[in-house]
């Protein structure tokens, strides 16, 4: 990965720094991600993604699936909607914040 690629992939995200996880990357991109297990069940957790959406996402469901994970789970600063209609996710919670 380049420093040019990072730093599209910040300016495209709002993000300011990667979350630790395994870090793949390759001529589709990269993609962050690690596997939680809590009380909820085992999941495939994408931590953050650049490129090619639909190879990550192909990837991710091979990965998980290999894993015995129950489910793959993201989080997006963008309009979820998008990833329902591409991908087949649902919404299953929600994240907040409050500033101090």
């Amino acid at each position: 990965m380049t420093a040019a690629d990072l730093q599209r992939y910040f300016e495209k995200s709002g993000d300011s720094d990667l979350l630790a996880g395994e870090l793949l990357e390759n001529e589709h991109g990269f993609m962050v991600f690690d596997v939680l297990i809590d009380m909820h069940g085992t999941s495939f957790r994408i931590l953050h993604a650049y490129g090619d959406g639909k190879y990550w996402q192909a990837l991710a469901e091979r990965m998980a699936k290999r894993a015995r994970c129950e489910r793959i789970v993201i989080c997006t600063k963008r309009n979820p909607y998008g990833f329902i209609r591409r991908h087949g996710y649902s919404v299953i919670g929600y994240i907040l914040g409050k500033e101090l």
